[in-house]
């Protein structure tokens, strides 16, 4: 049985103070570990996403330049059928890799909870001191 916490002796409570905050620590280290986790893997699926969004402007670009050869070979006909593909897929692309671009923009390599939870920690211990 653990003695009253009044009866307990300056090494006791110091022993305590020193192996609570080294698990307190412990705690905050997975958690921030955690956050990096998550935020690498909104980074790498934004860049998947750009990945795509340049593949469908590749395939866009390809298409426009049939476009304009047929456009240009026919005066008018097929290749305005080609040119609105081409177009289609710019604009799809240049979605897509906007949305990339915000996907990785909103991400953050800062684990904020965690530092929120250490702030909130050091208050607490402050005004238990």
């Amino acid at each position: 049985m653990e003695p009253a916490k009044e009866d307990r002796s300056v090494p006791e409570l110091l022993s305590d103070l020193i192996r609570e905050g080294g698990e307190m620590f412990r705690k905050e280290g997975a958690l921030a570990r955690a956050e990096m986790k998550q935020s690498l893997s909104n980074v790498t699926s934004g860049g998947e996403t750009i990945l795509a969004g340049g593949v469908a402007l590749m395939v866009g670009l390809f298409v426009a330049a049939q476009a304009l050869i047929l456009a240009l070979a026919n005066v008018i006909g097929a290749g305005w059928a080609a040119t609105l593909v081409a177009l289609a897929l710019l604009l799809i692309g240049g979605a897509l890799v906007a949305k990339g671009k915000s996907d990785i923009e909103s991400a953050s390599v800062v684990p904020e909870r965690a530092m929120d939870q250490a702030r909130r920690d050091a208050k607490m211990v402050r005004e238990k001191a």
